[in-house]
């Protein structure tokens, strides 16, 4: 059984980062490429928030669906295949998880332009998300409720 409580809670983590998210990005790219501790500070809102997608899309594939995960990327395209993510998000988040692996894992150097640039248009997909996810919650709770 999904924990519905669990999953507000996923959401709360995320209105809390993509609004420290929207606050630094009031900064023009000029200024915010001059300034580490607010570049740092995106950076880190985007690895909290993509943690907090996984777990969420773990949590539903894991009740809802009994399918266990072994990476990011078998957790997007999973939740893909169950239909819980539409195809044209995942599109948008793949990418949101490959920039966080490349963060945590430090794989090569993140060009801060670059960074930007594609953070500014991408944060609306984490609202889009909380939306497709309260849809695929409010199927599972209904399904739930009809059980008893």
């Amino acid at each position: 059984m999904i924990d519905i409580e669990r999953i507000y809670t996923y959401f709360s983590e995320i209105d809390q980062q993509t609004q420290i998210i929207n606050e630094i990005l009031l900064t023009n790219d000029e200024q915010l490429l001059q300034n580490k501790v607010q570049l740092n500070a995106l950076k880190y809102s985007i690895i909290v928030t993509a943690e907090v997608i996984g777990n969420t899309l773990q949590h539903i594939l894991a009740k809802k669906y009994k399918i266990a995960i072994d990476g990011y990327q078998s957790l997007i395209s999973k939740s893909t295949q169950q239909g819980i993510l539409p195809d044209s998000l995942y599109q948008r988040l793949k990418p949101f998880f490959d920039f966080r692996n490349i963060l945590v894992h430090r794989y090569w150097k993140i060009d801060d332009s670059t960074f930007l640039i594609n953070l500014r248009p991408g944060v609306k997909d984490l609202t889009e998300f909380k939306n497709v996810i309260q849809k695929c919650i409010g199927d599972s709770y209904n399904q739930e409720s009809n059980n008893l």
